[in-house]
């Protein structure tokens, strides 16, 4: 995902991204993906929640997969900014 580029384009490197995705296969007659949900959970120093929102859905419209897949599969991306862990914070 192109998350990771946009963010430290905008000077909040990642210090950690984490992505999961649910795919929806209709199977009736030929299958065929019909969506998929990204779960985006990040620790970005620098950023709050809207910023990440903003990134997160600016990477959904412009990565090379969703691009590929645009018009085909319903994509959606949830994005979530996660605290740094208290046992890594300086």
């Amino acid at each position: 995902m192109a998350l990771g580029s946009i963010l430290a384009g905008r000077g909040t490197p990642p210090e950690r991204l984490d992505v999961s995705v649910r795919v929806a296969v209709e199977t009736s007659g030929t299958p065929k993906i019909t969506s998929s949900e990204l779960d985006v959970h990040g620790v970005v120093p620098g950023s709050d929640q809207a910023a990440f929102d903003e990134a997160a859905h600016e990477a959904e419209q412009n990565c090379l997969v969703s691009r590929a897949l645009k018009g085909n599969v319903e994509i959606r991306v949830h994005p979530t900014l996660d605290e740094r862990p208290a046992s890594s914070a300086a």
